[in-house]
């Protein structure tokens, strides 16, 4: 719709299409709400467009698998608390969780739906994985990251930052520096994203091929943030994207907007 030029316009045909606001679909700080103009699949996946922004999200809001994922998060962390377990079973009581009836499979994406990002996750995580249990936590994860965008913008951002030169001659260091900058990028979760980034460490040491040989494989280039990611980067506090402040994004969102005729409803 684009002859909606004012804020107005926008609420009063929200207001006709019984729209409800999305909260938090621009950011994490006041005023982020937004309405979903369209949700369609294109090259990729799963695309929303929202009222006045010019930028697709990659992602559509689906509470129904929200809610599956957000309770299959719970479930894990739960599991993941109680370590020290063998790793072994760790991973088989998130594949049974997984796989449950009226669990996160019986929802899972098609390949095309998947954003580009946790597609090539897919490509590669398949190509390296041998058995069913394993496939089915690839593609586990790729849900978890679709659906959880915070989680994903977070991933993408360490992947921008893998020196496949240094995994090859340094595999565990480059690892660990990659941890140390995670750690220090994060404001909000840093006990959460620590334990998880210590657990794919100890993964590393324990299946060291299997994640040396899917690090390799992945396409850097096709899960690291794009522009279309790095606009929904750009009102996150909880993390500093690329290594910028949450004061540095906020300037140069101020004018993107600008520049996209972008109007922010402030809702």
């Amino acid at each position: 719709m684009e002859n909606l030029k004012t804020k107005d316009q926008i609420l009063s045909v929200a207001k006709a299409m019984n729209l409800y606001p999305i909260g938090g679909a621009l950011g994490e700080i006041k005023g982020c709400g937004a309405y979903a103009e369209s949700e369609m699949v294109t090259e990729n996946g799963w695309e929303t467009k929202y009222f006045g922004i010019a930028t697709p999200f990659k992602g559509k809001t689906d509470n129904d698998i929200i809610d599956r994922v957000t309770i299959t998060k719970k479930a894990f962390w739960e599991i993941i608390n109680l370590w020290p377990l063998r790793m072994g079973k760790i991973i088989h009581s998130l594949w049974v969780i997984y796989i449950c009836e009226g669990g996160l499979k019986s929802r899972c994406y098609r390949d095309h739906e998947f954003c580009p990002a946790c597609r090539e996750i897919i490509r590669a995580g398949r190509k390296i994985v041998k058995s069913e249990e394993e496939r089915d936590l690839i593609n586990c994860g790729a849900m978890i990251l679709q659906l959880s965008s915070s989680y994903r913008v977070r991933g993408q951002d360490m992947a921008g930052e893998i020196d496949k030169i240094n995994l090859k001659t340094a595999f565990l260091k480059e690892l660990w520096r990659i941890r140390k900058l995670m750690l220090g990028r994060e404001k909000a979760e840093k006990k959460k994203m620590g334990l998880l980034l210590n657990l794919f460490i100890l993964a590393a040491i324990f299946k060291r091929k299997m994640v040396y040989d899917f690090l390799m494989e992945l396409d850097i280039d096709k899960v690291k943030l794009d522009k279309m990611d790095w606009y929904y980067c750009l009102r996150r506090p909880s993390y500093n994207f690329r290594g910028k402040t949450i004061e540095e994004r906020l300037a140069e969102v101020r004018e993107v907007d600008k520049e996209q005729n972008n109007l922010i409803l402030g809702i």
